[in-house]
């Protein structure tokens, strides 16, 4: 089947059947793979029909295509799969703006401005993803519906995790151990 939908904060979605029977739902847990257990919109999955009380359809044990595992943790895969890249192109930006969770980088090669969403900033760790304006990062184009572009697997220069690419040399905020107030 392909899926239609997952919201992967709620953990469930919706997958078009191939046979034709209908949309069924599934469940983070019904999914096989490791890590953060989501699926992404057209993604080609395999998976058991089951019929709930009431008739409505449910999908379990959820695979990739040949019974294959699905390993769409960004933070294990570092980055989307490659349903959905423009020739896998790396490129650079420049970022002009960031608020919030989201923001626009310039991109070096002249094709425009693309969008970026903080989940899409790769680090080590769980710290906060975060660009700055005038920050130079590498990342890989997407095209969107209606040809937007998108920025994913958002790096520092070279592909460095962007935690160690920020400005400030890393020490923090604050006056450090051993300061009081007042002092």
């Amino acid at each position: 089947g392909r899926v239609i939908s997952f919201k992967a904060q709620n953990g469930y979605g919706w997958i078009e059947c191939d046979d034709g029977s209908g949309d069924a739902y599934v469940h983070y847990s019904d999914i096989i793979g490791a890590g953060f257990r989501t699926l992404y919109p057209n993604q080609q999955v395999e998976f058991k029909l089951i019929k709930q009380k009431g008739g409505d359809l449910k999908a379990v044990r959820v695979t990739g295509k040949g019974g294959r595992e699905l390993n769409n943790d960004k933070k294990q895969r570092r980055g989307y799969n490659d349903y959905n890249r423009r020739d896998n192109n790396l490129m650079t930006g420049r970022v002009i703006s960031f608020k919030d969770n989201y923001g626009w980088i310039k991109c070096d090669d002249g094709s425009g401005d693309a969008y970026v969403h903080f989940s899409e900033i790769i680090i080590d760790g769980d710290g906060y993803r975060k660009l700055n304006p005038g920050q130079i990062v590498q990342f890989r184009l997407i095209k969107q519906r209606g040809g937007r572009m998108k920025a994913v697997e958002v790096t520092g220069k070279y592909g460095r995790s962007l935690d160690q690419d920020n400005y400030g040399g890393g020490r923090g905020r604050g006056r450090g151990r051993g300061r009081g107030r007042g002092r």
